[in-house]
């Protein structure tokens, strides 16, 4: 099956002072769904910046398979004009992106009881993040970026969550989702993406660690930073 991304990362801040990723192999399959994890400061983020083409991989050796207009990216921190109305900012989307699917977007605010007449500052912090969470899912794209949907979020809305997922999900497209909660995605996910170090982001079979390991993926990647933390 050919990649949809495949290459070699290296991407380092302060003229090489700080170096985030070294020679480290990332392969991406189509029509999967990746669990995108790894202990705090290890470059989660700056991956799917890397990957959705908003920071550069500053060895050229990334090779993408689908054009950037079809990759979906949804930040860990919001960037919307807090003035806006929510339905607003969906016709905003709606008028700029032939992409944006404006009725897929209203009926999840409905899922997630958000009223659109609201502006974004009257928000609860849960609720803005669950609002760039509709929006990133509501463009039809062959990749979705996904970092970190649930911090601030009441895991009431988990099955909402994973359902719009599943919605979503077609033979042609992917998703990259990095969590702390873990337990909370694994339930519809296919693979991991694990950084372990600078130069190794590990690329595991869910089923098969299942299988190997017979514990869940949330115990068996906790016991593996584990480990690692007492090995660096």
């Amino acid at each position: 099956m050919e990649h949809i991304i495949k290459g070699v990362l290296h991407k380092t801040y302060g003229d090489e002072m700080h170096v985030v990723f070294r020679h480290a192999k990332i392969e991406i399959l189509p029509n999967e769904i990746y669990l995108l994890v790894g202990r705090n400061g290890m470059g989660k983020s700056t991956l799917l910046k890397i990957l959705a083409h908003i920071e550069n991989n500053h060895r050229d050796t990334l090779k993408w398979q689908i054009p950037q207009e079809e990759i979906s990216y949804m930040p860990s921190h919001l960037a919307y004009y807090n003035y806006m109305k929510v339905e607003t900012l969906l016709a905003f989307y709606h008028d700029t992106s032939l992409r944006f699917n404006h009725a897929c977007a209203l009926k999840h605010l409905t899922s997630f009881q958000i009223d659109p007449k609201k502006k974004v500052q009257q928000l609860s912090d849960g609720q803005k993040k669950i609002l760039s969470y509709i929006i990133a899912l509501s463009f039809d794209a062959k990749l979705y970026l996904i970092d970190e949907p649930f911090p601030n979020v009441d895991l009431v809305f988990d099955q909402t969550f994973r359902k719009m997922i599943l919605s979503q999900k077609n033979e042609e497209n992917t998703f990259i989702i990095s969590t702390h909660q873990i337990s909370e995605f694994e339930k519809v996910a296919s693979k991991i993406i694990f950084i372990k170090s600078k130069n190794d982001c590990e690329i595991l079979d869910i089923e098969q660690v299942r299988l190997d390991y017979q514990e869940s993926i949330e115990s068996y990647v906790k016991s593996e930073m584990k480990r690692l933390s007492h090995e660096t």
